[in-house]
């Protein structure tokens, strides 16, 4: 017996409309709102392509395209690569005699259960092992790397939506490192993150602040924050100086970290610098003489 159309649309029908709320609907309600400007609770202006034209123009979205799109591109090649040679493995595997299997098979036991294999003089196990440490080590690095550099194209992404943190694009510094991010905080061109004498940063740095630390709440690593102060100012309280200073520029950094995200105990340590000189900037980036930079290093757990 054939059913009526009808049924079989009632049988699917629940499942569409799951389907069209939580997926179907949301697509089209994201397409038109990209095709207005709206910060959510104002008046929708529609601007069309404008908002893609500004992205494409974007230097850090296109970075960020252009690596996701290599990394995809390799680690699909690798994978397909990999997929065919244990397929080639297999096949030959298949092609085995009975007894030519379980040849294979006992030495693949034998190497496993931990007895030296002796060839040509080399102990098997023993390179394999190290070939495994030093492969293991390899892809540890490469995944903190990549993990870093995404991190550091967020910040930069969360800075840049910002139009008033934009006005200090010049005074923030986001460095990939080996062990974690540098991102850097000081005064260039005159323009100063915290006002002399002042443990609060200015409004500007403080959005900057808050910006990096939903993307900081992401990571693994240990946090260190250091405070700086300028160098050759006049302190008229001789019990505060410029350690006591920095020091409380450093923990008001972290509080703001705290208040916008970050776990307290996230951050392994609050460093006092006070104006003792610090490693020479980026090429490209300078600073006042008269002024350091507030410091947030991120470090592998």
């Amino acid at each position: 017996m054939v059913r009526k159309p009808l049924t079989a649309w009632l049988f699917v029908l629940p499942a569409l409309l799951v389907f069209t709320a939580l997926v179907i609907a949301p697509i089209l309600w994201s397409l038109s709102l990209s095709l207005v400007r709206w910060n959510g609770l104002g008046k929708q202006v529609f601007v069309g392509f404008g908002n893609y034209l500004q992205m494409l123009r974007d230097k850090v979205f296109v970075e960020a395209f252009f690596n996701t799109l290599f990394f995809s591109i390799v680690g699909s090649v690798v994978q397909l690569l990999a997929g065919m040679a244990m397929d080639e493995n297999g096949a030959k595997m298949a092609a085995l005699t009975p007894d030519a299997k379980q040849a294979v098979m006992t030495s693949r036991d034998t190497t496993e259960t931990g007895q030296a294999v002796e060839v040509g003089g080399r102990d098997v196990d023993v390179e394999r092992e190290t070939d495994a440490k030093m492969a293991s080590a390899t892809d540890f690095d490469s995944s903190y790397d990549q993990t870093f550099h995404a991190a550091a194209a967020s910040i930069r992404q969360a800075w840049q939506a910002n139009p008033d943190i934009t006005q200090i694009s010049e005074n923030l510094i986001v460095e990939p490192t080996r062990d974690g991010l540098n991102i850097v905080i000081s005064d260039q061109q005159g323009r100063r993150m915290f006002p002399e004498g002042s443990k609060y940063p200015t409004e500007q740095a403080r959005a900057a602040i808050a910006a990096i630390a939903p993307t900081l709440a992401r990571l693994s690593n240990q946090i260190e924050i250091s405070g700086h102060t300028a160098a050759g100012a006049v302190y008229t309280d001789p019990r505060y100086g410029p350690w006591e200073l920095s020091s409380d520029r450093a923990n008001v950094v972290r509080g703001l970290l705290g208040e916008f995200g970050l776990a307290q105990g996230r951050v392994r340590a609050v460093l006092a610098q006070a104006d003792v000189p610090q490693r020479p900037l980026p090429v490209g980036q300078r600073a006042d003489r008269d002024h350091r930079a507030q410091r947030i290093p991120t470090r592998a757990a």
